[in-house]
């Protein structure tokens, strides 16, 4: 029997078409966040390099209700919208104090540009998503033209929370809900699998099966290459240049989505075949420096095939191990060897995992 897990939250994309007068308003909604974004991180940053003081979240809301009555224009979106930008920019600043303490590259918070092609901003509200459209709260000056027609998908589940609005590189908008939902796990299954990464194959397991790397980088990338050579040859700015920028874009987005629905396909295959799950660890970032096979081994996205079986296995109640063969087998060949190695050292380490 299926057994219930505790609430989690899990986001649902669809694609929009907003009509030109919901356009407006969702460009609208980027200028006024982008600014809240902008002018806080400068004033905390300013506090904290010439007093060594901080703002709190608390501290920064109470101003944007000034800002407010000082810029009127503030006014033309929801203030929901203009807070999560606040609430956004403490969790970016956050996860640079995380990065600085772990010894990673830290990335401080940058500055937003309206020249970017990729905007969003997140709200709260009344939310509801029907088969036809999405009920977004821009504001309730804009109650009358909330309803966005949307593409198709999967109908989303549980209570909607919030929903950000973006808009892609390619001019295209969407919209991700994030819902509460009763997690289910799925009846236990009697399959162990260990999972071996490689670049000639994209995986395979301690079964035998041989999972092909299909190089969608590779397959479009004289394409791509063509595309890019005429947009250094246009003049920035211009409307060719868009053009063409446009079409550069769509070539990585088409990318992008080849490479993602393949390994939704075969983490979902996997998760739902084995109880546990032992996954080779692979350190990416140390691997492709100074790499010649840098390209292939980004293309190959093993750290994204890795994320998606965890979260997928976590849902499921399933095991899944890391298993670092660096360690255990050093000196392995990317193959079923490797792949029962991986294997048998995650069960060992599910093992020791389980309590008394």
């Amino acid at each position: 029997d299926k057994r219930i897990m505790a609430t989690t939250f899990q986001a649902f994309k669809y694609r929009i078409y907003p009509t030109d007068e919901q356009i407006e308003v969702i460009e609208r909604t980027f200028k006024c966040c982008r600014f809240v974004w902008n002018h806080f991180l400068e004033r905390t940053s300013k506090i904290y390099d010439r007093r060594q003081e901080s703002m709190s979240k608390f501290d920064c809301m109470k101003v944007l209700t000034e800002m407010r009555e000082r810029w009127p224009w503030l006014e033309d979106c929801g203030c929901s919208a203009e807070r999560y930008a606040i609430v956004n920019l403490f969790e970016a600043r956050k996860a640079f104090f995380r990065r600085i303490k772990a010894g990673e590259k830290p990335g401080y918070p940058k500055f937003k540009s309206a020249r970017c092609p990729s905007q969003s901003f997140t709200t709260a509200g009344t939310i509801y998503v029907t088969d036809e459209c999405i009920q977004i709260p821009f504001g309730s000056q804009y109650q009358k033209i909330n309803k966005v027609k949307r593409g198709s998908g999967r109908p989303a589940v549980g209570i909607p929370r919030e929903v950000t609005i973006s808009r892609s590189s390619t001019g295209k908008y969407w919209a991700s809900v994030c819902c509460m939902v009763e997690r289910e796990e799925l009846p236990v299954a009697d399959g162990e699998v260990g999972i071996s990464l490689g670049l000639k194959e994209l995986a395979i397991d301690s079964n035998g099966v041989h999972y092909e790397n299909p190089k969608h980088l590779s397959k479009s990338a004289k394409r791509l290459a063509r595309e890019q050579r005429r947009l250094s040859r246009k003049q920035k700015g211009s409307a060719n240049y868009e053009k063409n920028r446009k079409l550069v874009a769509e070539i990585h987005e088409h990318i992008a989505n080849q490479r993602r629905d393949y390994r939704h396909k075969i983490s979902r295959e996997l998760v739902n075949s084995n109880q546990l799950i032992a996954v080779e660890k692979v350190a990416v970032k140390s691997l492709v420096e100074g790499n010649e096979q840098a390209k292939s081994i980004l293309d190959a996205g093993w750290s994204e095939l890795t994320s998606m079986i965890k979260y997928k296995a976590e849902w499921a109640g399933r095991t899944l191990v890391d298993v670092d063969t660096a360690t255990v087998a050093p000196e392995a060949k990317h193959d079923e060897a490797l792949a029962q190695v991986v294997l048998s050292e995650g069960q060992r380490m599910a093992s020791e995992q389980k309590p008394a």
